[in-house]
């Protein structure tokens, strides 16, 4: 099998060694790019494809991921979750920053949420974020839909997880 089909490389980031991405959503000539690790979110100036630049991070804390990303017009969510077999505290919820200035992400929000945090997003428009989440009496994560109508203030408006899960669910 050959390593590409229909496809050419035509430019590389190194991304300073950190080259661990998971998710890349692009925006106005930027690609936001989240890492598997506790490297943080990276924005990669992509207007000229043959010279992709490394432009800057958004951090992520320690013991947490930022691997997913999801970009909606000037709107960029990212997940922070456990990261596997790390011991120490971590940060368990959903970022949402403005991209107005795509080298300048503002933070507008943060959803906080418990058990290992937020896993993955789906947002292509509208009001409602698809999100699989935790909880601190919840066995995994399951999901939740969040309205982000204001994006400053993100709502929980639904949640679904199988029979079971939630520690009330426990037989006595």
């Amino acid at each position: 099998m050959p390593e590409s089909w229909n496809m050419r490389l035509v430019g590389h980031e190194p991304m300073a060694g950190d080259g661990d991405c998971m998710h890349v959503n692009v925006r106005n000539g930027f690609a936001y790019v989240g890492h598997m690790s506790d490297r943080g979110t990276s924005i990669v100036d992509i207007r000229d494809p043959r010279r992709p630049e490394l432009r800057g991070r958004i951090p992520s804390p320690p013991n947490t991921h930022g691997h997913k990303v999801q970009i909606v017009d000037d709107i960029l969510l990212v997940n922070r979750e456990k990261i596997p077999l790390t011991r120490g505290p971590f940060v368990a919820g959903l970022d949402v920053y403005d991209l107005s200035d795509p080298l300048e992400p503002r933070p507008l929000a943060f959803w906080a949420c418990g058990g290992k945090g937020v896993h993955g997003m789906t947002w292509w428009s509208g009001r409602d974020a698809y999100v699989t989440a935790g909880a601190d009496d919840v066995s995994n994560q399951f999901l939740v839909i969040l309205d982000l109508s204001d994006p400053a203030e993100p709502l929980e408006v639904g949640r679904w997880m199988l029979p079971g899960m939630a520690a009330t669910d426990a037989p006595e």
